[in-house]
């Protein structure tokens, strides 16, 4: 009688059996198992799509800290606390510090590409001329303003500080900070004729002459009985001295200037330095606000396009049935 020997455990039986009688394995299955082990052996080892995303993995990691790594050196400082008692501008995005006894008027003022939207006065010595603090926005970028280009700066000054000067003159342009952002400040003077009515003492009636001594003349000597004070209107330029500095926010470049007498620039000075660091831009450049702002954006940009494609295609559709 023929025999099998059991490919797994090795007992010899009769070839007619199935199934081993000592381990209980079915022949058939085994056999199976044999020829599929053979075909995958043949087979070209393919990976799996789970094996693909599991090499693709460690770069997906990379890429990851690389775009944090590049979010964190792109992005500013945040913002600094808000002072108590801030004058806060929700519609565009920033705050200030008020000094006490300035007069706040948060009006906005088209200056063509430039919107002035604030300007804080003082009482001065010259109700023509106070100190003053203004804000403004505009959409155009920083200009590079150094050396003998500082020109380009001046609609931003102009705009800063609307109906201040009538000539002004930038000295010097630095890079600096505005509430932790990169600002361009420049440093100047300017001039505004300034018309007042003063009392000033006038000859009146017959006036003596000088005399002539030693081929020398000797000019008269007024008579005070014969002065008189009247009232009379002067026009004189007075000296103006500003800063102003232009950093960029989230979606505009913001303005920010300071003016006074140059008489009293010198005592305005920390005033001004007070006004500035309390200045907070809200609205701040890859922000998370920002950022998702701009994916909205991005996102009404792109639907908006798919319904144009669509009523287009309708449109042709709708046309075709119609001359069919």
């Amino acid at each position: 009688m023929k025999s099998r020997r059991c490919p797994n455990c090795g007992h010899e039986q009769s070839y007619k059996l199935e199934s081993c009688e000592k381990c209980l394995i079915f022949f058939i299955k085994w056999d199976a198992k044999l020829i599929r082990e053979a075909r995958e052996a043949q087979r070209p080892n393919v990976p799996s799509e789970l094996d693909e995303w599991k090499a693709r993995l460690p770069f997906f990691a990379a890429a990851a800290v690389l775009l944090i790594a590049l979010l964190r050196l792109l992005a500013p400082s945040s913002s600094g606390p808000l002072l108590p008692g801030s004058f806060l501008s929700e519609a565009h995005q920033f705050a200030l510090l008020v000094p006490d006894g300035w007069e706040a008027e948060p009006k906005t003022i088209l200056l063509g590409e430039f919107a002035s939207v604030l300007t804080l006065r003082s009482p001065g010595e010259l109700p023509e001329i106070p100190a003053v603090f203004g804000v403004a926005l505009t959409q155009k970028p920083i200009p590079e303003v150094w050396y003998n280009h500082s020109d380009a700066f001046l609609p931003f000054v102009s705009a800063a500080l609307p109906e201040v000067f009538q000539v002004l003159t930038i000295g010097n342009v630095r890079r600096d900070r505005l509430d932790g952002l990169k600002a361009t400040c420049a440093e100047g003077t300017g001039s505004k004729e300034v018309v007042r009515t003063e009392s000033v003492l006038v000859p009146f009636g017959p006036q003596p002459k000088g005399v002539w001594i030693g081929g020398r003349y000797h000019p008269p000597k007024p008579d005070p009985s014969k002065m008189r004070f009247e009232q009379q209107t002067l026009s004189r330029p007075e000296g103006i001295r500003f800063s102003v500095c232009a950093a960029r926010s989230a979606d505009k470049t913001v303005l920010v200037g300071a003016a006074s007498r140059l008489a009293e620039s010198a005592s305005r000075e920390p005033e001004f330095q007070k006004v500035l660091s309390s200045f907070r831009v809200l609205y701040r450049p890859y922000s998370l606000k920002h950022l998702l702002r701009r994916a909205l954006f991005e996102l009404r940009k792109e639907t908006l396009a798919f319904l144009l494609s669509a009523a287009w295609l309708l449109y042709k559709w709708i046309l075709t049935g119609l001359f069919d």
